[in-house]
């Protein structure tokens, strides 16, 4: 069975890279955040070079999935959670299961309930799975869609799965923001938080050995140290740590941006925002990871000699 690992990490934050650079190891799959979402249209392409409809690890799934009772089994339908068919795209980012803000709800639900309820749901996920070990040679299935809710569910599996709990510092984050030509920054900021805080909180619920806490920051400046760290905590143990890192996008699944398909290796944007937000933002941003100990200690200037990627153990 796949080990299976799930991504938690807000949206602009070095999600794709880091679905990519994993996913260019040979026994790590993963399609990044976007399998589950709108823009899966037949014509996109994926990063492996094909068109969206013709990537053969999708096409796999999909004939296992018919073969298997969900004849109407498509990618076009598949969302990170639960969600009733015929809703339109606004809907479908709106729906209640989106939202965080659940999980209480969701964790009132006993887990057979749970089954019951969402049958659909956990039918598409254990026939994907079923399907990428029949396909490849894979020891990692990649979850980077970065729902928490999703998460949740997935407890009630019988998948087991880990979490990668991903943070990259509030600045970089409310820079994404500030581009985009947004005013209400505190809003994000709180958001920002919000998020983190309720990742953080699987740690006693998946147990100790499968959580880990790690930095965008980390991953792009050591990104051979991170795959080498990280290896172990996913199950992987055909893992190619040796520099340059290459981003190997014949084996990549993912639909990112266009920068991520033509991007070979791991570029090191961690710090590029310092000086671009807003002077105000930048010490509101500082101040929040100062007030937090827990954050402080994740992103306290380090020298050379005692720089690491951080993990659960340190917080």
């Amino acid at each position: 069975m796949l080990n299976y690992v799930s991504l938690l990490s807000p949206g602009f934050s070095g999600s794709t890279l880091t679905s990519m650079l994993l996913a260019s190891q040979p026994g790590i799959v993963g399609f990044g955040d976007t399998y589950f979402s709108g823009r899966n249209k037949p014509g996109n392409p994926c990063t492996c070079g094909l068109p969206y409809t013709d990537c053969p690890v999708r096409q796999a799934i999909s004939a296992h999935a018919r073969r298997n009772g969900l004849a109407d089994f498509s990618f076009f339908d598949m969302r990170a959670v639960p969600t009733p068919r015929g809703l339109s795209e606004k809907q479908q980012r709106t729906w209640f299961l989106r939202r965080s803000g659940m999980l209480p709800w969701v964790r009132a639900i006993p887990a057979a309930a749970r089954r019951t309820l969402f049958a659909r749901f956990y039918r598409e996920t254990d026939l994907m799975l079923a399907a990428l070990d029949d396909f490849g040679d894979y020891e990692v299935y990649f979850d980077g869609c970065k729902s928490l809710v999703r998460l949740e569910l997935l407890r009630s599996s019988g998948h087991e799965p880990r979490a990668l709990h991903m943070i990259r510092h509030p600045g970089a984050y409310l820079y994404h923001f500030q581009r985009g030509g947004e005013a209400d920054l505190d809003r994000r900021l709180r958001g920002w938080l919000q998020y983190h805080s309720r990742a953080r909180a699987f740690r006693p619920l998946l147990g100790e050995e499968n959580y880990r806490l790690v930095t965008y920051e980390g991953i792009v400046s050591q990104p051979a140290r991170f795959l080498d760290e990280v290896a172990d905590f996913m199950g992987a143990t055909r893992i190619d740590a040796s520099e340059p890192v290459e981003l190997k996008q014949e084996g990549v699944h993912v639909m990112g941006n266009s920068m991520r398909r033509r991007s070979t290796t791991v570029i090191n944007m961690a710090n590029r925002w310092r000086g671009q937000l807003e002077p105000a933002w930048e010490r509101k941003a500082d101040a929040l990871v100062a007030d937090h100990e827990w954050l402080s200690n994740l992103f306290a200037p380090k020298g050379p000699a005692d720089s690491e990627i951080p993990n659960s153990d340190a917080t």
